[in-house]
């Protein structure tokens, strides 16, 4: 649970309103992506255990705000 708070820790220090150039926008995007990756790996590693709910929820809680933000990067990259 302790990594999953840590990538929790790190995207909530992502502001869009940063992004301002295409390097910006791969950056983010770069980041995200390596969160969701992280967040599979980990959830991977509990699937042959007895994962606790609340480690499941949380996983899919913040796999959600990663692509509602890809979502809102690729809008902020497309204006």
């Amino acid at each position: 649970m302790k990594r999953l708070d840590g990538i929790g820790h790190v995207l909530s220090d992502l502001d869009l309103a940063d992004v301002q150039t295409q390097d910006d926008l791969t950056r983010a995007l770069m980041a995200l992506d390596t969160a969701d990756k992280c967040i599979r790996a980990i959830r991977a590693e509990f699937r042959t255990e007895a994962a606790s709910d609340r480690l499941v929820r949380k996983a899919e809680s913040l796999m959600a705000l990663i692509e509602r933000t890809r979502d809102e990067l690729m809008g902020v990259g497309a204006a």
